[in-house]
């Protein structure tokens, strides 16, 4: 239910770099994240989404958090349908 590709283009315009889609989290922790929010937004009927961030010490919260930023402003811009 998402647009993933006007989502994809809001994290490049936050800054994120190239943007990959993927079913695989790529680790324990990740990975039971995101299917714990895959699973729950089915049972809900609602869309679910997982943003795999690198760790602070790779790109520090002043750098991630515009890519967030951008991210949460698409994801209410389709939630209103603008």
């Amino acid at each position: 239910g998402l647009d993933l590709e006007a989502l994809a283009v809001a994290l490049e315009g936050g800054g994120a770099g190239q943007v990959l889609r993927s079913d695989d989290a790529g680790g324990f922790v990740c990975e039971r994240c995101y299917w714990e929010v895959l699973s729950s937004a089915a049972r809900l009927g609602v869309p679910g989404l997982f943003l795999h961030v690198p760790p602070i010490a790779a790109v520090p919260v002043t750098a991630q958090l515009p890519v967030v930023e951008a991210l949460i402003a698409e994801l209410a811009r389709q939630a209103l349908g603008q």
